[in-house]
C-alpha cells in the first residue's frame, strides 16, 4: 500500500509539500499522531508515519518509538490495534524487530485465532471475520513470517462470500460491503488465491455515477475509505478501472482541502491523517 501512496506524488506535483507539512503538525510531543483530536492515538499513527514515510517526509524516529513502547506489555489490544503497533514498528525498524519482540507479537496474534481458523478482531470466538483475516495477514506480512495454516484463512474468506460475487465481514451480515470485499480480495491474491471476475464486477458497481464508491449499496453517499480500498483491491488484484478513474479523480479532487489534506466524505467537516491517507492511496491508484 505504501508504493501505491508514493505513487500519488504525481498527481499531487506541487500539493505534495502542502500533505507532508499537514502529516508533520498532526505530531504530538509525545510523538504519536492525533486522531479526530488533539490525542495521540496509536491507530491514526500508522497512517500519519507510512503517508510520511511515502511522501519524503521526516518524523522523530525516537519521540514516536517512545510513544509505542507504552502499549507492548498491554493485554488488551485488539486486532485492529495489534495489527497497528506492529505495522508502525516495522516502520521504524525496517523490519529488523528483535526476535523476542517479534516471539511476542506472534504469539498475540494468534489469541485472536478462531475455532474454525480464521481470525476476528475479538479473542475466544467461533468464527474468523473477513477483517480479522485481513489484519492478521497484514501483521505477518510486516513481521516477515509466513501465516500458519493459512488455509484455514482461505476457507474463512470463501464461506463469507455472497451469491452475487461480493463478501460480508462476518456471518451475522447478511449483505456484501464495499470494504469486507476489497479486503477479502486483498486477502486471497496475497495467498495465491484467484479473485473472481464476478467480484470484481460487484465491486464496480459500488462506483456512482458521480464518482467515489458506497460502502454498501444501501449507503447515501460514497466516501473517501471505501473508494480506495476498492480501487486499490482492484489494481492489485489485476482489473480494470478505466471506467471509473475520471469519476474517482473527480470525487477525489472534490474532497481536497487547500491546508494539504482530505475529507472524508461530502459532509465530512474534520481533517485527519487516516482520511488523508486514504485519499493519497486512491491518487496513487488512478495515477
Amino acid at each position: 500500500m505504501r508504493r501505491a501512496v508514493s505513487r500519488s506524488k504525481t498527481a499531487l506535483k506541487d500539493s505534495t509539500p502542502l500533505v507532508v507539512d499537514f502529516l508533520t503538525a498532526g505530531i504530538n510531543p509525545d510523538g504519536g499522531f492525533k486522531g479526530r483530536d488533539d490525542k495521540s492515538d496509536l491507530y491514526y499513527t500508522v497512517f500519519g508515519l507510512e503517508a510520511l514515510i511515502a511522501l519524503g517526509g521526516s518524523f522523530p524516529v525516537d519521540r514516536t518509538a517512545d510513544f509505542l513502547q507504552k502499549f507492548i506489555k498491554l493485554n488488551d489490544l485488539d486486532l485492529i490495534h495489534l495489527a497497528a503497533l506492529i505495522r508502525c514498528y516495522a516502520n521504524l525498524s525496517d523490519n529488523s524487530l528483535e526476535k523476542s519482540l517479534r516471539s511476542r507479537f506472534i504469539k498475540n496474534i494468534e489469541k485472536f485465532r478462531c475455532k474454525d481458523g480464521g481470525y476476528a478482531n475479538k479473542k475466544n470466538l467461533d468464527n474468523g471475520t473477513i477483517y480479522g483475516c485481513f489484519f492478521a495477514l497484514a501483521a505477518y506480512q510486516d513481521l516477515q513470517m509466513d501465516m500458519p495454516d493459512y488455509t484455514k484463512v482461505i476457507e474463512c474468506i470463501q464461506s463469507l462470500s455472497t451469491p452475487e460475487g461480493a463478501f460480508t465481514n462476518n456471518q451475522k451480515i447478511q449483505a456484501g460491503s464495499t470494504n469486507a470485499t476489497a479486503a477479502a480480495m486483498m486477502v486471497l491474491h496475497h495467498l495465491n488465491q484467484p479473485v473472481d471476475k464476478k467480484t470484481a464486477d460487484w465491486l464496480l458497481t459500488q462506483c456512482t455515477s458521480s464518482g467515489g464508491f458506497l460502502a454498501m449499496p444501501a449507503a447515501p453517499i460514497p466516501d473517501l475509505l471505501s473508494t480506495a480500498t476498492a480501487l486499490h483491491a482492484l489494481v492489485t488484484t489485476g482489473f480494470e478501472i478505466d471506467a471509473v478513474k475520471d469519476r474517482c479523480l473527480d470525487f477525489i479532487d472534490g474532497l481536497w482541502c487547500s491546508k494539504g489534506a482530505f475529507y472524508g466524505n461530502c459532509t465530512d467537516t474534520t481533517l485527519d491523517c487516516e482520511y488523508t491517507y486514504y485519499g493519497l492511496l486512491a491518487l496513487g491508484n488512478l495515477r
